[in-house]
């Protein structure tokens, strides 16, 4: 993908990939833990890890290990 822009369809799955990339984009880097009490009350850990892999399929997004905490990052 040529642009860090996530251009997707507005159906609801779309509505919370865009959500979700909107969250990582904003802090550029956060934690799992964080992402997942973050995005709670419209994604649950299943759907959260769906839209995670897409994102990362997508290469929105990256991910690294910091001590023990997975963080995802925003990649450019």
């Amino acid at each position: 993908m040529c642009s860090s822009d996530l251009s997707i369809g507005q159906t609801e799955t779309g509505a919370e990939i865009q959500k979700v990339y909107e969250i990582i984009k904003s802090h550029y880097e956060i934690c799992r833990t964080d992402l997942a009490r973050k995005t709670s009350k419209y994604a649950d850990k299943d759907r959260l890890d769906v839209i995670i892999k897409t994102l990362h399929d997508a290469g929105l997004i990256t991910s690294r290990m910091i001590g023990n905490k997975l963080n995802y990052v925003v990649t450019e």
